[in-house]
């Protein structure tokens, strides 16, 4: 889709560090079409003493204004004064220690005109060498701190490419160092805070704009070079301005949950046509996950339609494999071809036909003591896992739903005897003692690897906390599977290998304390 460009104001706020601001120009001059008049930039130097202010002065008026003081007003003050002569329809402001990449305007105008009521956008930033520097923001609460709100930056140091920092989302918060927004929008929010002198007026002009019901949203196709901080007297006055956002904004607003880990989880989703569920499930996915992850489909003999559907995926994606069966595999034997190909620390077996929540990973790998097995709560599961009278009937409402059900029960975990394969998280540690799943025993497969787990000292853990929405057996019924049938034979197999009474409740799980003798490792085939 080509913009045609409304009228821009970009702002720059500069003090010394001239080799900076040249080239920070220089790229706005190889990105920009400024011959068309719908774009002019505005330099306000605060007061340097390195050259800037003689250089300022060559540049073509035409295109560029320049407010000079006669001393450093600091960044809030200085960027206010150039939105109050900016004639654009939208008001961008740039560090000067950023260099412009093709196309960076473009993108962000793109999501302000063809999103629903966004009011700030931020762009995908980069160190020199290709690492992310910033991808979106988020801030969190520090326990014990007298000043307890704390920032992070979502992929930092990360490969350019990581799939999961390159999808467009909303943010809590984001850098200022290039955000545009609709100058109507800053006018309403009253601009910068000039109380700030450097520093934490960017995530104070985010929290304004959300707290006028506008959504802040972190553009990955918008890419710039950012060399970060490198403006003199950057952090004298870093104490101050922590302080201050505490006194104006502690308590006022809902703080993110800080991604907990940098190790890999390779999501395995075994697939069955019912393609309407998969789209769902992988776009919740890439939506809400936060951690770095990989996902493994598992595509058994399924439609041309579900087939092109995973190739696009593969294309579209960097973290996606997806493996092609000749025959419709059952689901453990599926998840096993998955392990065998997963790079991760962690394995997630997860169905088709669940939809996650925000933040389902993050809280399901905040854990300090290891773990064996980790499940969250859902609409249609069993046991502890059940949560009995949802309330909600949309998308919306599930969201709600999971956001209170996170909120009620923060942090809490129960041991238990099993968790559900709908949503299984397991520690690479326990595949690599006991092995994958014994397929030979259907349905229970699961159960079984749940019995061997805490026969080798392994706790399964059940995350209150975490809600994920599960449509519930749509892969039997879709592959027009007896259930009936295969819980029997499972049951048959299942007897025979643990020597338990079928009377016994699937939900109460097991004591395999009097088993100990048998531990059985089962390989991967």
């Amino acid at each position: 889709m080509t913009v045609n460009l409304p009228s821009v104001s970009i702002i720059i706020v500069v003090f010394n560090q001239l080799k900076y601001t040249k080239q920070c120009i220089d790229s706005l001059y190889d990105t920009l079409q400024l011959n068309n008049n719908n774009i002019e930039i505005i330099v306000v130097d605060n007061n340097s003493t390195d050259g800037t202010g003689s250089y300022l002065q060559t540049l073509p008026k035409q295109h560029f204004k320049v407010l000079t003081n006669q001393e450093n007003l600091g960044y809030a003050r200085a960027a206010n004064q150039g939105a109050s002569i900016a004639a654009g329809q939208y008001l961008v402001f740039i560090n000067n220690d950023i260099i412009a990449l093709s196309g960076w305007l473009e993108e962000m105008v793109k999501v302000m005109e063809v999103q629903d009521n966004v009011g700030l956008v931020s762009s995908k930033l980069l160190y020199p060498n290709n690492t992310i520097q910033h991808a979106g923001m988020g801030m969190y609460m520090v326990n014990n701190q007298s000043l307890p709100l704390d920032y992070y930056f979502m992929f930092q140091g990360k490969p350019s490419n990581l799939p999961a920092a390159n999808i467009m989302r909303d943010c809590l918060c984001v850098i200022g160092a290039c955000v545009l927004t609709p100058k109507k929008i800053f006018d309403q929010v009253r601009g910068w805070d000039e109380n700030y002198w450097v520093g934490h007026e960017d995530l104070d002009l985010c929290l304004k704009v959300r707290q006028k019901g506008y959504r802040v949203v972190y553009c990955p196709r918008s890419v710039l070079y950012h060399f970060t901080s490198v403006s003199e007297a950057r952090h004298i006055r870093d104490h101050e301005n922590i302080r201050y956002f505490h006194e104006k904004w502690l308590g006022k607003f809902k703080p993110d949950i800080k991604p907990s880990t940098d190790s890999l989880t390779s999501i395995i989703i075994p697939c069955f046509n019912l393609i309407k569920y998969t789209k769902l499930c992988i776009d919740s996915i890439y939506k809400y996950t936060y951690e770095p992850f990989e996902i493994i489909l598992i595509n058994a003999v399924s439609t041309n339609e579900t087939e092109s559907y995973l190739k696009q995926l593969t294309r579209q994606y960097g973290n996606v494999k997806v493996i092609s069966g000749k025959q419709n595999l059952d689901l453990a034997a599926a998840c096993n071809l998955g392990i065998k190909a997963a790079s991760g620390e962690n394995i997630l077996i997860m169905h088709n036909d669940v939809v996650v929540t925000a933040y389902w990973l993050t809280r399901m790998l905040a854990i300090e003591k290891s773990f064996g097995i980790m499940g969250p709560v859902s609409n249609a599961a069993a046991g502890l896992q059940q949560v009995k009278d949802i309330p909600y009937i949309d998308k919306p409402g599930m969201h709600k739903f999971a956001r209170e059900i996170g909120e009620s029960f923060a942090s809490k975990m129960i041991e238990t005897n099993r968790v559900l394969d709908f949503c299984m998280l397991i520690n690479k540690e326990v595949i690599d003692h006991i092995g994958g799943f014994d397929s030979q025993l259907g349905l229970l497969a699961f159960d079984d690897f749940c019995m061997r787990t805490r026969l080798s000292g392994y706790k399964i853990l059940l995350r209150k906390d975490v809600f994920v929405h599960h449509f519930g057996k749509r892969h039997l019924t879709r592959a027009k599977i007896n259930q009936t049938r295969l819980m029997e034979d499972s049951w048959e197999s299942f007897e025979k290998k643990w020597n338990i009474p079928r009377e016994r409740l699937l939900e109460e799980g097991y004591d395999p304390s009097y088993l100990k003798k048998f531990v059985f490792y089962c390989p991967i085939q």
